[in-house]
């Protein structure tokens, strides 16, 4: 062992040792506290690195110091659960995947001076950790092999690919396959860097971060206000409702206008309906609880049409759901049909609510796609992955149903079982291919007395 200057640290055993380096176990001889101390005798490894911004950005490296000899690299010794072990043990929630694979986009950020073959060891999958939070760590532990030390921009993309794999699957890839289980945004990212289609490491994390499910996860401040925009412009919009059932809400909505219209004439002689600066709603929106505020929808029209014997509310706007679930899902006959409900969202202002009332298994329709359409002829004669997002107040079993056909007959159908999360709103997705078709109705098939919310529908052509 080299003639070590880190004060109180005494060497142990020997951890690991090849042509390259030796890594000693550790301990602190006043306190109870393990570490790894890496020798590289190779130090052209670090050629241009900043050690001051290698330590700042890893957590686990506590010392780097440079001899005649080596580079001496001091970490925790973690006790942490390793990424593969810990992945196959507890399945890990589709909001924490996307949080730990941000993690390392980040640290790609910060890391700018880092080698190839810094990330090729670094980002491995063996190479990281799990805390008790559920949160990814590095180990900080630079594990050099002859293809570490020549790894190229391939061969560290291909790590981090493997290791986005994991993160999803529980398992490395094989032959480069990429698991049909992956959300295909993250599909795509990771067969980009297989391609190497990433030039630079920032090109990969700006993708990654462009992608809808990270955006479902992460929602910028520019989407929010785009959410809040939307509400406002509502007053410009028609909201149907069913006036037995809706119309006293309204009313009830338009008593403090009348009130506060009033209250001008009495003491301020200013004009009925005007609101006072002071007292005009400011454009709220709770993004974690998914609601409109009460002083938002008193600042909304609200549009009031009858239409008879029909139980649906159409909220037209900028949302996504609009796409899949509009008024012409009214003309197609079908014996049950999800209803809009706005106090539970995944995105954007209201979901898809199915509670089968029935006493027996029952199909609500969810969605519409009409590939004649100029929105979907994209999709004709294509392999689709369609995917969207489930929740349910308790964990229950439903599958989804596509049905393709034409005006004349039915052509075929697909079904895939899904497991709704208590409290969770979970992604899932089925694919199918649309040859002939001319259109696609998407259903989701659920037990007795139980109730399903369906959000976030998208569709991502495969080939």
């Amino acid at each position: 062992m080299p003639d070590l200057y880190f004060e109180y640290i005494e060497s142990l055993n020997v951890f690991h040792s090849n042509d390259f380096q030796d890594i000693y176990i550790c301990k602190h001889v006043e306190k109870e506290a393990y570490y790894l101390l890496n020798s590289i005798r190779d130090k052209d490894i670090f050629c241009g690195v900043d050690f001051i911004e290698l330590k700042n950005n890893i957590s686990a490296i506590v010392e780097i110091q440079e001899t005649d000899e080596a580079i001496l690299i001091l970490t925790e010794y973690y006790s942490n659960e390793q990424l593969s072990n810990y992945i196959k043990n507890d399945n890990m929630t589709l909001s924490k995947q996307v949080n730990n694979i941000t993690f390392l986009m980040d640290a790609l950020i910060k890391l700018k001076t880092i080698t190839y073959s810094f990330i090729a060891s670094l980002f491995n999958h063996n190479n990281l950790t799990i805390d008790e939070n559920g949160d990814l760590k590095f180990t900080g532990l630079l594990l050099l092999t002859p293809l570490v030390m020549s790894a190229s921009r391939e061969d560290a993309l291909y790590s981090i690919a493997n290791t986005i794999h994991m993160i999803f699957t529980g398992d490395e890839m094989i032959d480069e396959n990429i698991s049909k289980n992956i959300p295909p945004d993250i599909s795509k990212i990771i067969l980009n860097c297989l391609k190497g289609n990433y030039f630079r490491m920032i090109d990969l994390v700006i993708d990654f971060k462009s992608s809808n499910i990270y955006k479902l996860i992460n929602p910028e401040k520019e989407d929010t206000k785009k959410v809040t925009q939307m509400r406002k412009s509502m007053a410009k919009k028609r909201i149907t409702y069913n006036v037995k059932t809706k119309g006293l809400i309204a009313m009830l909505l338009l008593i403090p206008l009348i009130a506060l219209g009033a209250r001008a004439i009495l003491k301020d002689r200013k004009p009925v309906g005007t609101i006072p600066s002071d007292l005009q709603a400011e454009d709220t929106f709770d993004k974690d609880e998914g609601s409109i505020k009460e002083d938002e929808v008193a600042n909304e029209i609200i549009d009031v049409v009858s239409e008879e014997d029909n139980d649906y509310v159409f909220i037209e706007g900028d949302e996504v759901m609009d796409m899949f679930f509009n008024k012409e899902i009214m003309h197609l006959n079908e014996k049950e049909t999800a209803v809009i409900d706005v106090s539970r969202y995944h995105r954007g202002t209201y979901s898809l609510k199915v509670f089968n009332d029935n006493n027996e298994k029952a199909s609500y329709l969810i969605g519409y796609i009409d590939l004649e359409d100029n929105n979907f002829d994209y999709v004709k004669d294509r392999t689709i992955n369609l995917s969207l997002w489930l929740y349910s107040e308790e964990s229950i079993d439903c599958s989804v149903t596509l049905k393709l056909g034409t005006k004349e007959k039915l052509l075929y159908q697909a079904t895939k079982k899904e497991k709704a999360i208590a409290n969770t709103w979970t992604l899932h997705n089925i694919e199918v291919k649309t040859s002939n078709c001319e259109y696609i109705k998407i259903y989701l098939n659920v037990n007795p007395k139980d109730i399903v919310w369906v959000d976030t529908l998208s569709i991502d052509i495969l080939k």
